[in-house]
């Protein structure tokens, strides 16, 4: 079954030349600089989302515990740079950072995207220095 595009997303992949998976499903998975990949797909309420998996969780129990505290606390240090995110998965497997674009937002995609990317970076640094 195929859904219908959001426009800003048909814009974007249309202007960068993105293969799009058939039948479209919601998602775009584009690469970033041959070394980022991030998922373009509409939010619940109709937005332009971009998610990127950042990392596996370690097992359930006190390691685990001691893992998300810290990513916690990088997380809130972050929330004046960044309007990305980190979020969990509903199975509790992995890390995710996401950022939606919304009405109010005055930026472009290709800024949007830009933004996103920068703070993936930090985030995929950030991240190695926690192991």
């Amino acid at each position: 079954m195929s859904q219908t595009m959001h426009p800003l997303m048909a814009d974007y992949v249309m202007r960068n030349g993105i293969s799009v998976p058939k039948p479209f499903r919601g998602r775009v998975t584009v690469v970033v600089d041959d070394h980022y990949r991030v998922h373009m797909q509409v939010s619940p309420k109709g937005r332009l989302a971009l998610l990127s998996r950042l990392a596996t969780l370690p097992p359930a129990g006190a390691t685990r515990d001691d893992w998300l505290l810290q990513v916690g606390k990088l997380a809130v240090g972050t929330l004046s740079t960044y309007s990305a995110a980190c979020a969990v998965d509903p199975r509790e497997t992995a890390l995710w950072l996401q950022q939606i674009l919304t009405p109010d937002d005055d930026v472009s995609v290709d800024e949007f995207m830009g933004q996103f990317v920068n703070a993936l970076s930090f985030w995929v640094g950030a991240l190695s220095r926690l192991v």
